[in-house]
């Protein structure tokens, strides 16, 4: 009875009972600043998300020593007794229904001591998981065949902090156990590089990558990670814990992909560097996972997120407006509808002009200009945020063709600037008579260089499509293309593949598929190989007409029909 009649155990499981209404409260309030903080700056979301799970460290402690005062312990006392009487001589008599019911059920004394033996045992297995998460990236790290890099690409690393501002000797270590680039490490911090990545990306990639891993260094993030990490252990049991987290690992690969787009140039090729290396990184084993959670790398956080934020950004949405859709709605009560209209349509006006004068409704994605119409602007100087550089252009156009956008890129580069705003706008509308044989485009590019968008629209318009003439008997073609949507821009796939093979041997088909994938892939950039098999060829012959093929499958297919004889 020592247990359950302890004073500590009823504070503790008091202490964790508490903490489930304050847990979800907090997350709620983060919730709510996510909200409004909708297409802000990523470091503004962490730092709330961060702010957020310390009050979540903290409420437990408040709790813990509000419970300890005097007056509380004694109300504890008297609680756990009362109720122990009342169990004691009929359960029956404790309310059924109700939060009084719920509470009285949950001051039984066995109640509280199995919720405290509950969390011990998690506390217990949560901290060897991280332990053991900790000993297997320090065994990565000095396991034999784990080894520096070569000397060329250490030399790039340290002009890639010298240009950060990084005073700092980080070693780039060779490891094929690790699933992608990995930061490892606070005070001595190593990056750990997969072969895979280092044969499969150009150096030029390679160093965008790099430079996400030193911006994980340069803004210590592993030490924050660890103690989130610690903050799990402790808060295991509340899922708004563990969604709060998520939303910080998350916010912090947007932060250190920013922070590698201004430090690197162009989000473009930072893009593509990230798709090849999500193409080369193969999936972590099971009992790796929980590894992950403490090492960090630029394939961490959600993909396809971060792929859209740097292809097209999101515009920041008006902060008055939802602010006061939320005290309307907490004073909804109160207030007229005629009330709220007016605070609402006050609370919108300023921000709405805010807004306007950084990025208008002509470059969101949901704001799609009249067809035929080209919403163009040229920035002349850096903004203060550093998010918009002087010599790129934001492009906005419906169903325009590529002849006529050309000819507005060069009109808008002859455009006088507006020493005031800091950059030049320009809206012009195709003539009718503009038509050319590669249709009509509708896309939004933000923040690109112009020449860039030229190079993109002419190398896809020109691209030659797969026409049913050209799928005859001994021809191979094999495309890999770029998608192109009216919200996002370009976005590079890079993976997937079209294949038309007309009774050739499989050994020429992954020849041909070989050769396409030996070409490095470029953002918007569509490729082809075309092979024409002479009549007599030797080997087992196969037709195939594929569409969105992943070449992975076609290669194992392939040396699947090799090896058996049977297509």
């Amino acid at each position: 009875m020592s247990w359950l009649d302890s004073a500590l155990v009823l504070r503790l499981g008091w202490t964790l009972v508490h903490f489930l209404w304050q847990g979800a409260a907090l997350a709620a309030v983060l919730w709510l600043a996510l909200w409004l903080a909708k297409g802000r700056s990523p470091r503004l979301r962490y730092g709330v998300a961060c702010l957020v799970l310390a009050l979540m460290a903290a409420a437990p402690a408040l709790t813990w020593v509000r419970l300890g005062h005097p007056a509380a312990v004694r109300d504890l006392a008297a609680s756990a007794a009362s109720v122990s009487a009342v169990w004691g001589t009929s359960p029956a008599a404790l309310p059924s229904v109700g939060l009084d019911g719920v509470l009285a059920r949950v001051s039984r004394p066995w109640v509280l001591s199995l919720v405290v033996g509950v969390w011990l045992l998690g506390v217990a297995v949560m901290s060897l998981r991280l332990a053991g998460s900790w000993a297997w990236l320090q065994w990565l790290r000095r396991r034999p065949e784990t080894i520096p890099a070569e000397d060329g690409l250490q030399l790039r690393l340290l002009r890639l902090c010298q240009r950060m501002n990084l005073a700092s000797n980080i070693r780039i270590l060779l490891c094929e156990k690790v699933p992608g680039p990995t930061v490892m490490g606070w005070l001595r911090p190593v990056v750990l590089l997969p072969p895979a990545a280092l044969l499969g990306l150009p150096l030029e990639q390679l160093e965008l990558i790099l430079a996400h891993e030193v911006a994980h260094i340069l803004r210590h993030d592993f030490a924050i990670n660890l103690i989130q990490s610690c903050v799990e252990v402790l808060l295991f049991y509340h899922p708004a814990v563990w969604w709060v987290s998520a939303k910080i690992r998350q916010e912090r690969e947007l932060c250190c992909d920013d922070l590698a787009v201004r430090t690197t140039g162009d989000a473009l090729d930072y893009a593509a560097a990230l798709t090849r290396l999500e193409a080369l990184c193969r999936p972590p084993d099971s009992p790796r996972q929980a590894a992950q959670a403490l090492a960090m790398g630029a394939t961490g956080g959600s993909f396809m997120l971060r792929i859209r934020r740097l292809v097209s950004p999101i515009a920041p949405t008006p902060l008055a407006p939802r602010a006061g859709l939320v005290l309307l709605l907490f004073l909804g009560g109160v207030l007229s509808l005629g009330a709220r209209g007016a605070s609402g349509r006050a609370a919108a006006g300023p921000a709405a002009q805010a807004v306007a004068t950084e990025l208008d409704p002509h470059f969101v994605g949901g704001q799609m200009p009249p067809a035929g119409t080209m919403w163009l602007r040229r920035y002349d100087r850096d903004s203060a945020d550093g998010f918009r550089r002087a010599g790129t252009v934001y492009v906005h156009v419906n169903a325009v063709t590529v002849t006529a956008l050309a000819r507005a890129l060069r009109a808008l580069a002859q455009a006088p600037p507006d020493p005031a705003r800091g950059y030049a706008d320009l809206e012009s509308k195709a003539g009718p008579a503009d038509e050319d044989a590669y249709g009509l485009w509708s896309y939004l590019f933000l923040g690109v260089d112009p020449a860039r968008i030229e190079r993109l629209i002419q190398a896809r318009a020109t691209f030659p499509d797969l026409r049913p003439g050209d799928k005859q008997a001994g021809a191979i073609i094999i495309q890999r293309r770029a998608r192109f949507t009216a919200q996002l821009g370009v976005l590079p796939e890079g993976l997937n593949v079209d294949v038309w093979a007309g009774n050739v041997p499989a050994t020429t088909v992954l020849g041909a598929l070989q050769q396409l994938l030996a070409r490095q892939p470029e953002a918007g950039i569509p490729q082809e190989v075309r092979v024409q098999v002479p009549p007599g060829e030797p080997g087992t012959l196969i037709t195939l007409d594929l569409k969105d093929k992943n070449p992975s499958a076609l290669w194992d297919e392939l040396n699947t029909v090799i090896r058996t004889g049977k297509p």
